[in-house]
């Protein structure tokens, strides 16, 4: 099976006499400091840059800019082209190319090589939507790889005033470039709408979510109309490079529930067969419920309890009887019924004096009901998430907005099911597969304000059971990922004679200090000579690579299907289309990006690893949906997020370090 990539082929143009032109000023489109520039050069070149050097009065720290040109300039250094600087030429042709079709062009984006932009369509009196295209290259192969940025940016129909407060804004240019403002001392300027002016402006945010199909035909017209016609590339293929597919073993995607039965569809397996493996003790299991509103709390028991449509009930769906937890008032519940969320936090405090009096409860789970977005959770969410967790109770949130909604509240109740499932230790489902007893650590990162947060979570085998879990400040990052190393190792050795292999989920290329303790942990702390490879896993899925199934009318590939991309970086399509012939009512996903380090050197096989990360992206319980990021990232970066928000150390004990609780 081959499937299309949204990349293609070019050449550079015959050169003719072609210069880099510099400037001691930060007013050309590539920047550098002066002593890594002139490393790149040799004799007579280097004379001829001492010599400017020289007379601008500057020094090796000093930043400077530079293009290219092939008729000189009198106002700039001048100096031969040189082969080094391929990369930035291949950019600046493909610059100009675009600007000669009278794109805005951005020279020197964050992640990617070039951005442009396209006019859609006006918007009101004072802004435009432009498209935003995205390129990346790859010299080596003569290779461009090209998708849609946005669908929807915000570009000024005039010039407006910079000021301090609106920040270091996107400018465009006279010439069409677009260049920070801090860059350049000037006082009007045509802007791309930041957050800040998009809310003051009242642009909003349209997420459009991808549909293969449409963005294959968009790829190909942009190619024709506007890559396609270049004189400054040039682009010889008819259309879109193809590369042969790999699948992960079908019998990755089969999933074990009751009774040995199996299922591809967490769905029909959940329906027809029931949970893996059962809450332990959930004979004994008590409910508190903490609403706002009286008739939302009574409505989710009532169809917790009886089912809804085709939701059968939590204990015939999850084998988890709806018990509710006696009060210390004789004959009544543990309930909180709070007025606003203002007001919850101080309502809890005095139900927890009341009627929680222990350090630790085993047995009770909270429902907590209210205006909970879990896109975006409130400073509540996680006061009371924390003060539970603090008890060992976990807690299933639930918007009241959802209840309202009979008429889809039905597709909400499985998840809310499987979530309460997990977090009180059961296990929905598991793959049907043999156990491997890999040690696995997982890391992923959050960013808030200035700060950034890592989560870690250990797993000792493909079961998809947490060991252990971990939060802590990316400044701390170094010493706290060798002392979770040591943990694991040690837990990992009380419960088996050796370990065989590790294998470290993370979220950027490992620094080589970082691996080189890891090594000195594994030969001096622990005597140990294993293998051990690194996948980095693209936290926020491949934006940029896509690919299409010819087959399917270059829709959405198959789930498990994964594309070599480059010798160690791999695309993997991790979604909900199990079979060759998919449903319509699928939502297309975009795929995630896998780079492998090291595992060459360890004997790992790539594909095992690939088939790994497959794996565990079946063993997220948040619902019935299957996620694209694997276990061990996934739940890593919403502790990574709990801990940034708390201000303190997340309790440690068993509920926190072995049920997935932050989902």
């Amino acid at each position: 099976m081959e499937l299309i990539v949204n990349r293609i082929k070019y050449q550079l143009p015959v050169k003719e006499k072609l210069n880099i032109i510099v400037s001691d000023k930060i007013d050309l489109p590539f920047r550098m400091r002066l002593d890594f520039f002139k490393k790149r050069f040799q004799s007579p070149e280097i004379g001829l840059i001492n010599e400017w050097e020289r007379e601008k009065k500057i020094n090796n720290d000093t930043f400077i800019s530079y293009t290219f040109s092939v008729n000189g300039s009198a106002n700039y250094l001048a100096l031969d082209y040189n082969q080094i600087f391929e990369y930035k030429y291949t950019i600046w042709l493909l610059c100009n190319h675009f600007k000669s079709l009278g794109f805005a062009v951005n020279f020197n984006p964050r992640v990617i090589d070039v951005s442009c932009y396209e006019f859609v369509r006006v918007y009101n009196e004072s802004w435009d939507i432009f498209r935003r295209w995205d390129f990346k290259f790859n010299t080596k192969f003569k290779e461009l790889t090209f998708n849609i940025g946005s669908s929807e940016t915000f570009i000024s129909k005039n010039a407006i005033e910079l000021n301090d407060n609106l920040g270091n804004l996107s400018c465009i240019l006279p010439n069409g470039e677009i260049e920070k403002s801090k860059y350049f001392e000037i006082k009007k300027s045509k802007v791309i709408a930041n957050r800040e002016l998009r809310n003051t402006s009242n642009l909003g945010y349209n997420k459009n979510p991808i549909n293969y199909f449409a963005r294959y035909e968009e790829l190909r017209q942009f190619f024709n109309q506007n890559l396609k016609p270049s004189k400054e590339l040039i682009f010889p293929s008819i259309g879109f490079d193809s590369i042969r597919a790999e699948k992960v073993n079908f019998s990755k995607n089969k999933m074990l529930f009751r009774n040995g039965e199996t299922d591809i569809n967490p769905v029909s397996g959940m329906r027809s067969h029931g949970v893996y493996q059962d809450v332990p003790d959930s004979l004994e299991k008590q409910f508190i419920f903490i609403y706002q509103n009286n008739d939302d709390a009574n409505t989710l028991y009532k169809y917790l309890k009886n089912g809804y449509k085709g939701f059968p009930g939590l204990q015939p769906y999850v084998n988890i009887p709806l018990t509710l937890a006696n009060s210390v008032e004789k004959g009544k519940n543990k309930r909180l019924e709070y007025e606003n969320i203002q007001s919850l936090m101080d309502a809890y405090q005095d139900f927890e004096n009341r009627e929680l009096p222990n350090n630790y409860y085993l047995n009770l789970f909270a429902i907590v009901i209210g205006p909970f977005d879990k896109n975006d959770p409130c400073t509540e969410y996680y006061e009371l998430k924390l003060s539970l967790i603090k008890k060992g109770i976990p807690t299933q949130f639930v918007n009241y907005e959802n209840i309202r909604k009979s008429g889809v509240f039905n597709y909400h109740l499985p998840n809310i099911a499987i979530g309460i499932h997990a977090k009180m230790g059961g296990i929905p489902w598991r793959l049907a597969t043999p156990k491997k007893q890999d040690l696995v650590i997982g890391f992923n990162q959050i960013k808030s304000g200035n700060k950034k947060f890592i989560g870690s979570t250990v797993f000792f085998d493909n079961q998809g059971k947490l060991k252990r879990t971990q939060a802590f400040g990316e400044q701390d990052s170094s010493n706290e990922i060798l002392y979770l190393l040591k943990k694991a190792i040690e837990n990992y050795l009380e419960l088996e004679s050796d370990i065989q292999r590790l294998v470290i989920h993370y979220y950027k290329t490992l620094s080589k200090k970082d691996q080189g303790n890891i090594e000195r942990i594994l030969r001096e702390e622990f005597n140990l000579s294993i293998p051990y490879a690194v996948v980095e896993v693209n936290d926020t899925k491949s934006r940029l690579d896509l690919g299409f199934d010819p087959d399917s009318n270059f829709r959405m590939p198959v789930s498990g299907s994964y594309l070599r991309l480059y010798p160690k970086e791999y695309l993997l399509f991790n979604n909900n289309r199990f079979k060759t012939i998919a449903p319509v009512v699928i939502k297309d996903e975009l795929p995630l990006k896998l780079k492998i380090h090291f595992a060459d050197e360890a004997g790992f096989s790539h594909r095992e690893l690939i088939e790994q990360v497959y794996e565990f992206s079946r063993l997220i319980w948040k619902g019935l949906k299957q996620r694209s990021q694997p276990a061990t990232c996934y739940y890593a970066k919403e502790i990574a997020r709990f801990k940034s928000e708390i201000g303190e150390p997340i309790p440690d004990n068993k509920l926190t370090q072995t049920t997935p609780w932050v989902i």
